[in-house]
């Protein structure tokens, strides 16, 4: 059996995972995340609900929002204190806005002009400009990002450390539990899934990251909840056959 073909396994190291490597699984190890088992069930902390799509023209100050528009102009620099600053000139039909990075100059090659990006920020003024200051952003097309993951949907929140984005952990997240779903076997008897009517437990995994809606994420956190409890029973349950054969 080759590499390429090699059977996936929960257990398998997310340091070898695509787009991972030595330093990047340093830092999910700080998070505890060392396995892919442990990286599908880092769940999110919280959500946003980022389905609704506003314009420029329509954008309030002080309140985060998510637009759509087209890359005008972009332009990288040394700012104060030697901090990297990108600036880039967003525009939709209603409007052109000032985007601001700063300390990511990685982003630069995302930042062409003609390319269209979903951004999510706060509207706020500078020298009597518009602008938004460090926006999450996702480029539509991106190849890393052939389904939107920051925005149009209920957008995961992670528990992070330094050095670590949450558009990287959404991406390695929604790519890792795509590729290893046949891996992630059922543990519930058939009884209790048909009383509940459960989903299987590799789609609830799924929904608890990126939510199709309220009633499938209520659902899979009752799969969820309901796992939990089955072991807690079964852990009950030996205990007391234990007992009872050593009394």
């Amino acid at each position: 059996m080759t590499a390429r073909n090699k059977e996936k396994r929960l257990s398998d190291y997310c340091q070898f995972l695509k787009g991972v490597g030595p330093a990047r699984a340093a830092k999910l190890a700080k998070l505890g995340i060392e396995n892919v088992n442990d990286l599908i069930t880092h769940y999110p902390r919280k959500y946003y609900d980022r389905r609704q799509l506003r314009t420029i023209g329509s954008l309030q100050p002080g309140v985060e929002e998510t637009i759509v528009g087209r890359i005008l102009t972009s332009a990288g620099r040394v700012a104060r204190r030697r901090r990297s600053m990108i600036t880039a000139a967003v525009g939709d039909d209603t409007g052109v806005i000032q985007v601001v990075w700063f300390n990511q100059p990685y982003l630069a090659r995302h930042l062409k002009p003609g390319t269209e990006v979903i951004l999510t920020g706060q509207l706020r003024f500078y020298r009597g400009q518009r602008q938004i200051v460090n926006p999450e952003f996702e480029v539509i097309g991106d190849e890393l990002d052939k389904e939107l993951l920051s925005a149009g949907r209920i957008v995961p929140v992670y528990r992070l450390t330094e050095g670590l984005s949450q558009r990287f952990l959404r991406q390695l997240i929604s790519r890792t539990a795509d590729q290893y779903r046949a891996a992630i076997t059922e543990n519930l008897p058939e009884t209790i899934l048909d009383s509940l009517e459960a989903p299987s437990r590799a789609d609830a995994i799924a929904q608890m990251h990126f939510p199709g809606d309220e009633d499938s994420f209520r659902k899979a956190q009752e799969r969820l909840k309901a796992e939990e409890l089955f072991y807690v029973q079964l852990v009950f349950s030996l205990q007391r056959m234990r007992r009872n054969e050593n009394p």
